[in-house]
This record gives structure tokens, C-alpha cells and sequence, in this order.
């Protein structure tokens, strides 16, 4: 866009700069080919297409050398190959820029053409090679700043995946932290107030039978005893609360196997397609798991 808008400001100072000359079939044929040079240069998208519209602005500039009404619209051919010019052919543009220099000179002295045309012409020529070269500049940049944008959007989704793959890490670990707590808790009841009141329902039996001659008191002893045991039932059904909540299919076995690759065991894939297992199948399974596992991570001795 920025290209087409330059060639249409170098076109009408091309137009202007001949202005006064006579209209004839070479001055109308210059402006049309120099019109289709430039409109070549920007069709061309491909090397060989590219080559071609390379070639016709460096013939324009030639028969501008030989052919005086071709001197006006040749700042349009310069404009292209300002444009296009390589490191390895810039002595070509700077030899084709001279022979156009020394043909101004010869027009000049030759009055092939108004001075005031010259004149306009050498100005608007290196003014379109200027223009080009800072259009050029100006599109490599807006290409290196597309290149960055697009390295710092890749460089955004891969870290908006690394934040979501450690989010979802986070969200495990917190999860299998609230499981090994509850799993504690549960052990620490059991351990603690189960053994104990588990005590204190045999010694309340063994007190009730010996005092069996006494009925008061062995009845006495028997309702303790039946309020220990509910207590013990109430204290175990927490703990089996505690042990369902607290017993993941998923969690366990991931578990287990991060456990088993850490340790140098055997590299294992885990896929759990079961969403919510019951609690003793979950148990029983994992418990089954580990044992396999470990079983595998134990050498055998012949």
C-alpha cells in the first residue's frame, strides 16, 4: 500500500515534469511502458516474475539513455530498482545510474529536451530512489515487528499452557495433600481413640463378669458397655467416612506409580478411564496395584 501510494505521488511529478513537451507516439509510448513497468513490479510475486520486472525497469532506464521522451517516467523505473537492488548487483544500479546521469548531461547539451525538464527530472529521480529506499526500510521494519509479534503470541500460549499445566499440577498436589490428611486423621482416631475405647469396653466386660453376683452393678457395667461400644461404632464409622473421602482411584494409583519411576522401577503409563470408583473397590485396587508394583521392582534370585 505504501508503495502504490509513492508511485501514484512519482507518477504525477513524472506528468508534470513533461508537461510541455510535444505529444507524440514516443512520449505516449514511454508513459504507457514506463506505467507498465512499474505496474509489473508490483504484480510480481514470485523469483522469475520478480527477474522480469527487475529486467524491464533496467531496459527502461536504457532506452531512456537513447530515447529522450523516455527521460520524464524513468524516476518510476528508478523507484523499482532503488527498490529491489541486491549487495551483489548494486554496482549494476549504480552503472545504470551513471549512463542515465551522462544522458541528462547529453540531453542537456544536445536541447533534446527543455531544461526545466532536466531539471525536474534529475530532482524527481533521486527523490523516487530516496523515497524507495526509505519504503523499503520502512517495510522491513513492519516485517520485523510482525516477526516479533508472532514470537511473543507463540511465547504467549506456550506460557499460558505451562501456567495451566502447573495449575492443574497444583490442583493434584492440593488434592492428594487433603487425601493423605484425611487418611491421618482417620489413622489417628483409629489408632488412638479406638484402642482406647476398645480398652475400655473389654475392661468394662471383664469388670461386669466379675461382679456377675452383684446384678446391680454387673448391669450397671453392661450399660456402660453398651455406651462405650456406641461410641467405638460411632468413632469407626468416622473413620470409614474419612477413609471413603479420602480414597481416590486416580490420585492413589498416580501416586503409586510416581512412586515406583522414582524409585528406578519400571517406566509405567497410567490411563484411568474411571471416574468415581466406590471406596472399597478403590482400596482394593490400589492396595493390589502396589502390591504388583513392587513385586516387579524386586529382583528375583534363581
Amino acid at each position: 500500500m505504501n508503495r502504490l501510494f509513492d508511485k501514484s505521488i512519482v507518477l504525477a511529478c513524472c506528468i508534470a515534469a513533461a508537461t510541455g513537451l510535444a505529444v507524440d507516439a514516443r512520449l505516449v509510448a514511454a508513459f504507457c511502458l514506463g506505467v507498465i513497468a512499474t505496474s509489473l513490479a508490483e504484480l510480481a510475486q514470485k523469483e522469475r516474475t520478480s527477474r522480469t520486472s527487475e529486467a524491464a525497469s533496467y531496459a527502461y532506464i536504457i532506452a531512456a539513455v537513447f530515447v529522450p521522451p523516455f527521460v520524464p517516467f524513468a524516476p518510476l523505473a528508478l523507484y523499482d530498482i532503488a527498490r529491489r537492488v541486491r549487495r551483489e548487483r548494486v554496482w549494476v544500479a549504480l552503472g545504470i545510474g551513471v549512463a542515465f546521469v551522462f544522458a541528462l548531461v547529453a540531453d542537456l547539451r544536445a536541447d533534446a529536451l527543455a531544461a526545466r525538464t532536466l531539471l525536474l527530472t534529475a530532482i524527481l529521480s533521486v527523490a523516487a530512489t530516496l523515497l524507495s529506499l526509505r519504503t523499503a526500510q520502512l517495510e522491513r521494519e513492519q516485517q520485523r515487528m510482525r516477526r516479533i509479534r508472532d514470537e511473543l503470541q507463540e511465547r504467549a500460549l506456550a506460557l499460558e499452557a505451562r501456567n495451566r499445566d502447573l495449575a492443574d499440577r497444583q490442583d493434584y498436589e492440593v488434592e492428594l495433600a487433603t487425601l493423605a490428611e484425611r487418611a491421618r486423621i482417620a489413622r489417628e482416631i483409629h489408632d488412638s481413640v479406638g484402642h482406647q475405647l476398645t480398652r475400655a469396653s473389654l475392661q468394662t466386660e471383664a469388670l461386669r463378669v466379675v461382679h456377675a453376683d452383684e446384678p446391680r452393678v454387673a448391669a450397671d457395667f453392661a450399660d456402660v458397655k453398651h455406651t462405650v461400644d456406641e461410641a467405638l461404632q460411632l468413632v469407626r464409622a468416622s473413620v470409614h467416612a474419612l477413609n471413603d473421602t479420602a480414597a481416590d482411584l486416580s490420585v492413589q494409583l498416580e501416586c503409586i506409580v510416581e512412586g515406583a519411576c522414582s524409585d528406578g522401577g519400571p517406566q509405567i503409563e497410567l490411563e484411568v478411564l474411571a471416574e468415581h470408583a466406590p471406596a472399597n473397590i478403590t482400596n482394593c485396587f490400589a492396595a493390589g496395584w502396589r502390591a504388583q508394583t513392587w513385586c516387579k521392582s524386586v529382583p528375583r534370585s534363581v
